[in-house]
């Protein structure tokens, strides 16, 4: 028999089938399925619906998340990882390492591992 809840799972289960229902909603509007305008959630159309057919598309679509999270979840880091992600995506490796690592010996190890020429080289 299953512990007693005192009834909260039943106050609680409509807040459950509305927020499924946003979400659907929220998908169908990112897919292209019911809103049929390709626009998404804040009004902007990137004019892509499907796979991604190029590499910028791809990055157009990690800037359009990152603009989704800043709007919908401004808390979380995934707005700003997508944008992260849509910088580094331009950037050659050693300019993304220098960026990205801080310390010089462990920097230069990562560099000769893997190939990787200095820009003063």
């Amino acid at each position: 028999m299953p512990p007693p809840t005192g009834g909260a799972y039943e106050r609680i289960e409509p807040q459950f089938d509305q927020s499924e229902a946003d979400i659907m909603g929220q998908l169908s509007v990112v897919s292209g399925g019911s809103a049929g305008n390709g626009m998404s959630n804040g009004g902007t159309s990137s004019g892509m619906a499907g796979p991604i057919a190029t590499r910028a598309q791809a990055i157009t679509r990690l800037r359009e998340v990152a603009a989704f999270f800043r709007r919908t979840e401004p808390h979380s880091p995934a707005a700003y990882m997508a944008e992260k992600a849509a910088i580094w995506a331009d950037m050659p490796l050693h300019e993304w390492l220098n960026a990205v690592v801080k310390d010089g010996a462990s920097l230069e190890q990562l560099n000769d591992l893997l190939g990787v020429k200095r820009i003063d080289e």
